[in-house]
C-alpha cells in the first residue's frame, strides 16, 4: 500500500516539480538582482545618504513573493488535473479518491512550506549582503535580528518569537494545501471550488502585517478551519451522498 502512495506522490512531483523549481529560481533571481542593483547604487554615496538596513526593503519584495505564491498554487492546481495518463496511473494503482486527495494535500503542503523557506533564506541573504558591504557605522551585532523585527514583510515571512503569527503562517500553508486539493477534487467531478480564490485574496491583501497585530492571523486561522472542514465534508460525506444518489 505504501508503494502505491509513493507512486502517486511521485506522479504529482513529475507533473509540477520542475515548474515549481523554475518559479523559485525566478523569484530568487528577481529579488537578489534588484536588491544588489539598488544597494550597489547607494553604497557609493555619502554615509548620510545610505539607508539603514530596514529601509532597503520596499513593496517589490512582498509583491513578488505573493505573485509567486499565486503562481505556485496555479501550478499545483493545473498540474494535478485528471489527464488520461494520470487517470490511467491512478486507476492502475487502485488509489481511491480520498487517498488521492490526502496525498495531493500533503504534496501541496511540502511545496508551499518550501516556498516560505526559500523566501526566508532570500531575505536572510539580502540582509547579510547589506551587513557585509555597508559602512560599519550603520550596522551592529543586532542589525539582522532587528531587521526581522522592524520590517513588517520580513517579520511576516519569518516571525521570530511571535507564536500567533507562526500559527497564522501555518494556517496559510494548510489552508492553501487543502483548497488546491479541493479544487482539483471538485473539478474531477465537474464542479468548481471558490475556496482557493477567497483564501488567496485574503492572503494577498493582508499577508504583510505589523508585529503585535493578530486580526489577520485570526482571519487566516478561521478561513483555514472552514476550508479544512469543507474539504473533509466534501470528500467523506458529500461524495458518498452523490454516489448513493447516482
Amino acid at each position: 500500500m505504501m508503494k502505491k502512495f509513493v507512486s502517486v506522490f511521485g506522479l504529482f512531483a513529475k507533473m509540477s516539480f520542475y515548474k515549481i523549481i523554475l518559479l523559485f529560481v525566478i523569484l530568487s533571481v528577481l529579488q537578489l538582482s534588484l536588491y544588489g542593483i539598488r544597494l550597489n547604487g547607494v553604497l557609493t554615496e555619502e554615509i548620510n545618504n545610505i539607508p539603514m538596513l530596514e529601509e532597503t526593503f520596499n513593496f517589490i519584495y512582498p509583491l513578488s513573493f505573493l505573485a509567486c505564491l499565486c503562481m505556485v498554487c496555479k501550478v499545483l492546481i493545473s498540474s494535478s488535473n485528471h489527464s488520461e495518463k494520470t487517470a490511467y496511473t491512478v486507476g492502475r494503482l487502485q488509489i481511491g479518491e480520498k487517498a488521492f486527495f490526502y496525498i495531493q494535500t500533503v504534496y501541496n503542503f511540502l511545496i508551499l512550506f518550501a516556498l516560505f523557506a526559500v523566501q526566508a533564506m532570500l531575505l536572510f541573504a539580502m540582509c547579510k549582503y547589506y551587513i557585509n558591504n555597508a559602512p560599519s557605522e550603520l550596522i551592529s551585532d543586532q542589525s539582522l535580528f532587528l531587521a526581522f523585527y522592524r520590517v513588517d514583510f520580513l517579520h511576516s515571512v519569518l516571525p521570530l518569537d511571535e507564536t500567533f503569527m507562526v500559527v497564522g503562517n501555518l494556517s496559510i500553508i494548510i489552508g492553501l494545501s487543502f483548497s488546491c486539493a479541493l479544487f482539483s477534487f471538485k473539478s474531477r467531478h465537474g464542479k468548481f471550488s471558490y475556496s482557493i480564490i477567497w483564501l488567496l485574496a485574503v492572503v494577498c491583501l493582508s499577508f504583510t502585517r505589523s508585529m503585535g497585530t493578530i486580526s489577520s492571523d485570526i482571519n487566516f486561522q478561521v478561513l483555514t478551519l472552514l476550508i479544512v472542514l469543507k474539504g473533509l465534508y466534501t470528500v467523506h460525506i458529500k461524495e458518498e451522498e452523490d454516489e448513493e444518489t447516482n
